[in-house]
């Protein structure tokens, strides 16, 4: 039997729990840290949870009380809150999905290297099938523009991190070769082993889509916005 404990109600838990029931989990505890939280009570109800906590410091006490390697956890709180509740529940070594962007300081994720065999983070971008079409292709020699419009820098951590998860997803390790950061945008250029360069332009408070395009002398690919592929 493979059973979820969940801390987190936004409206994409609901996502994640379709989807891990078909994938044979059991929904056994939730946890909010929202104690106002309206949609508690109807996840309570719909995936019909055993037991619901106020607080995720008991939830961890409980736990840790009572070890089960085949409990799971999905860690899908708010971002403020992120850290501090994975910091605890992966001492308990058992295996976590984390909803992005998991940690807006890089500094401080380097201590969870460690446990890389158990954490794993929600870029569910990289399943859509035009991506893995362009995975197949194994780009090479080609120069690919990335155009990503934001309100704001911390934006770009919380959400436009996709992006780049898309990119190591695609090209693997990549280096940065030039950066320049100015007031109204951002420009970093990259490039793999396979020769490809990747211009990666943010720019803050544009109206336009978020577009990925890879040029080589065979063919152009356009993904804008990201779900579309041309």
């Amino acid at each position: 039997m493979k059973y979820l404990s969940v801390i987190g109600t936004s409206k994409i838990i609901h996502q994640h729990l379709d989807s891990a029931i078909k994938l044979g989990f059991i929904p056994k505890d939730i946890c909010t840290t929202n104690k106002n939280s309206k949609n508690l009570k109807k996840l309570k109800v719909k995936y019909k949870f055993k037991e619901v906590y106020l607080s995720w410091i008991k939830m961890f006490k409980q736990h840790s009380n009572k070890p089960n390697r085949n409990m799971h956890y999905l860690i899908a709180p708010r971002i403020i809150d992120t850290e501090k509740i994975l910091s605890k529940f992966i001492t308990l070594n058992n295996k976590i999905l984390v909803e992005k962007p998991v940690i807006l300081d890089s500094k401080k994720i380097l201590k969870y290297l460690n446990f890389n065999k158990n954490i794993y983070v929600g870029y569910n971008r990289i399943f859509y099938k035009s991506i893995n079409y362009l995975k197949r292709k194994k780009i090479r020699n080609s120069y690919i523009n990335v155009f990503v419009p934001e309100t704001k820098l911390i934006n770009f951590k919380k959400n436009s991190c996709h992006i780049l998860s898309i990119l190591l997803f695609l090209f693997g390790d990549l280096k940065v070769i030039s950066k320049i950061k100015k007031k109204n945008f951002i420009l970093v250029t990259l490039k793999d082993k396979n020769k490809n360069f990747i211009s990666i332009n943010v720019c803050f408070k544009s109206t336009d889509n978020f577009s990925i395009t890879f040029y080589n002398k065979n063919n152009t690919h356009v993904l804008k916005p990201i779900e579309k592929y041309e």
